[in-house]
C-alpha cells in the first residue's frame, strides 16, 4: 500500500502552493494559508525536531512550538479508506494542535488539504482549514523520520516502539 503511495507522495508535494514558513533545509509535512491567506501554518521537520507555526501571514509567527521527533505524538495513515491522510500533535499549556492533512487517493484532480484542529481536553476549541489549494504535503515524513530513529508503528497495537525485522 505504500509504496503505491509513494507516487502520490510526489505529486501531493507538487500541488500546494510554496510557502514560506520552514527553515531552509527542513522538511515541510504542511504548509498553507487559512483564512483568505490572513495566516500561515506550517509543520515541519528540521534535524530530530517537529516544529509548528502558526500567525498573521508575512509576521513572525504567533504561537511556535516543538518537540523531538521521538516523542511527537502522531496518527499514521491506517492503510485503508479513500483519502491518505495522518495527524501529528504538538502541545501546549493545556492545549493540544492536531495538524492534519489529507488527499482523496482516488481522484486524479484532488488538491491536498490540510488544518489543525485546537483541542483543550476533550473539547474541540478550533477548527481551522487550510485555503483551498495553498497546501503543500510531504505525506509520511514523519513517519519516515520516526523510523530513521528506530521507531516504527505497530498496526496491531495502534502504538509506537522498537522496529523489527
Amino acid at each position: 500500500m505504500r509504496i503505491a503511495g509513494k507516487s502520490v507522495l510526489a505529486w501531493v508535494c507538487m500541488a500546494g502552493a510554496a510557502l514560506a514558513g520552514c527553515p531552509q533545509g527542513a522538511t515541510t509535512v504542511l504548509g498553507c494559508t487559512l483564512g483568505g491567506g490572513a495566516k500561515t501554518l506550517s509543520l515541519c521537520i528540521d534535524g530530530d525536531t517537529v516544529r509548528y507555526d502558526f500567525g498573521k501571514t508575512g509576521q513572525p509567527p504567533e504561537l511556535s512550538l516543538s518537540e523531538p521527533v521521538a516523542t511527537v505524538a502522531h496518527q499514521p495513515w491506517p492503510g485503508v479508506g479513500r483519502a491518505i491522510w495522518e495527524a501529528t500533535t504538538l502541545t501546549n499549556a493545556g492545549y493540544a494542535y492536531e495538524v492534519w492533512m489529507s488527499v482523496d487517493r482516488l481522484s486524479e484532480n484532488a488538491l491536498p488539504e490540510g488544518g489543525v484542529n485546537v483541542m483543550q481536553g476533550e473539547k474541540t476549541v478550533a477548527e481551522l482549514r487550510c485555503d483551498p489549494g495553498t497546501a503543500s504535503v510531504s505525506l509520511w515524513a514523519v513517519d519516515d523520520a520516526k523510523q530513521a530513529l528506530g521507531i516504527c508503528w505497530n498496526f496491531e497495537t495502534f502504538s509506537w516502539g522498537g522496529c523489527s525485522g
